[in-house]
């Protein structure tokens, strides 16, 4: 399958899709972090708890507006959770690292936007394949 420059064009349109689906529920996790991490809930787990409410919304948003599903809701509801889970797994791994470093640990709200970013491009091709069965 050749890139053309229509494919580039309708995969930077689903990125940006994909990307404001994303901002919404990283808007929802990172809230929902920051309020846990007031309530002195340790970093790590607070990342685990937001990202799963993120999680949720997020798949709830790209399969109404982002993704054409080309499987049954089921099989890409179980094959989004795993992404996302594994994602989420990298991502507790990732804050639980970063956190060793004094200005990191000084700063868990940048830190947590680092985690996310890291693994927006692991998500979104990998939910592509769950939701169309197609990674570009």
């Amino acid at each position: 399958m050749s890139l053309t420059p229509s494919k580039i064009f309708d995969l930077l349109r689903l990125k940006l899709q994909f990307g404001f689906a994303s901002l919404l529920a990283t808007g929802i996790d990172y809230t929902v972090f920051l309020v846990l991490v007031n309530f002195n809930i340790q970093a790590v787990t607070a990342h685990y708890i937001s990202a799963s409410i993120g999680m949720l919304v997020n798949f709830i948003v790209q399969n109404k507006y982002v993704f054409l599903r080309e499987r049954a809701l089921l099989n890409v509801f179980v094959l989004s959770m795993a992404v996302s889970i594994i994602g989420i797994v990298l991502g507790g791994f990732l804050m639980g690292w970063i956190q060793k470093f004094t200005f990191w640990n000084s700063h868990l709200y940048l830190a947590k936007l680092l985690v996310t970013g890291s693994v927006f491009f692991y998500n979104f091709y990998l939910k592509r394949y769950a939701f169309e069965k197609r990674f570009i």
